[in-house]
């Protein structure tokens, strides 16, 4: 699933996902919630694992 932080940096995440999320992922715009294991030199989150669609509230 490829996504942007809101700093405009992109990243792909693959982990974590159930075979539901990966036939109907978020929708386009939808905040994730994630976890990783720290940020690489580029800014970009190593490892992510997809955790939750945030809810809209």
């Amino acid at each position: 699933m490829q996504c942007r932080l809101k700093n405009g940096r992109e990243f792909y995440i693959g982990s974590g996902l159930k075979d539901a999320d990966r036939v109907s992922p978020p929708k386009i715009g939808q905040q994730i919630t994630f976890k990783y294991q720290k940020l690489t030199v580029h800014g970009v989150p190593r490892h992510p694992v997809f955790l939750r669609v945030r809810s809209s509230e």
